[in-house]
């Protein structure tokens, strides 16, 4: 147990991904296999919802946490370690049922949970660490129908969403760092007009937040802002 917060797959995901990073860079041979324990734990871990939640073998689940684990999961793939892709399909079908008809992604697959801006960056990033790039992708089209959901221009319909509330996140507050995390890495992701109109927007606005010591201590303390 890695925090005393409740939070451990969310600290996990975040620990496996920088194992990932440091494999992918130094090949040492002990990291790779902590990474792939780590790995295993987040796969042995997934529910039957096909996401995760703050602990392992949680009843539910939601985008919060199914974000990071993906992330993670992605990057160990990227790395060289293999990922189960039963694992992956799984969870591409929860992160779908939790897709509005205007784009934006709910926080947990239930008829009341809130949607925002941050976990509709989160969704978008948690397809995009999937493999799913583009709304005609066939696992994507496929996930839909399973679970019997008529939506299409999903990734796009989600891009606007982030485009259009972008000047509408209050900022100094831990939702608006947990956001723009993701966000900036969906619009890297999803590139060209993208990306050309993104980058100056939260580039000028992380600049104007800065504080006179260099750093972005807002609220959630230095580390994470």
């Amino acid at each position: 147990f890695i925090t005393d917060e409740g939070t451990r797959m969310y600290s996990h995901a975040f620990a496996t991904l920088y194992l990932a990073e440091v494999y992918g860079m130094t090949r040492r041979l002990d990291i790779r296999e902590s990474l792939k324990r780590a790995v295993e734990m987040i796969v042995k871990s997934q529910n039957g919802q096909g996401g995760w939640r703050y602990l392992p073998l949680a009843s539910d689940a939601d985008i919060s946490v199914t974000v990071c684990q993906l992330q993670a999961l992605r990057a160990a793939r990227n790395a060289g370690v293999r990922v189960n892709t039963a694992t992956i399909e799984k969870a591409i079908r929860y992160v779908v049922r939790g897709i509005n008809r205007d784009g934006s992604f709910k926080y947990q697959d239930l008829p009341l949970s809130r949607d925002s801006f941050a976990l509709t960056a989160a969704g978008l990033t948690s397809l995009f660490s999937a493999g799913i790039y583009d709304d005609e992708d066939r696992m994507l089209r496929e996930s839909l129908d399973n679970e019997g959901k008529s939506l299409d221009r999903i990734i796009t319909r989600g891009l606007s969403y982030l485009q259009e509330r972008r000047h509408h996140v209050q900022k100094r507050t831990y939702f608006y760092f947990y956001g723009h995390y993701y966000a900036v890495q969906a619009m890297f992701i999803a590139g060209e007009r993208y990306w050309e109109d993104w980058y100056p927007f939260i580039r000028n606005e992380l600049i104007g937040l800065q504080l006179p010591n260099g750093s972005w201590a807002y609220q959630v303390g230095p580390a994470y802002s």
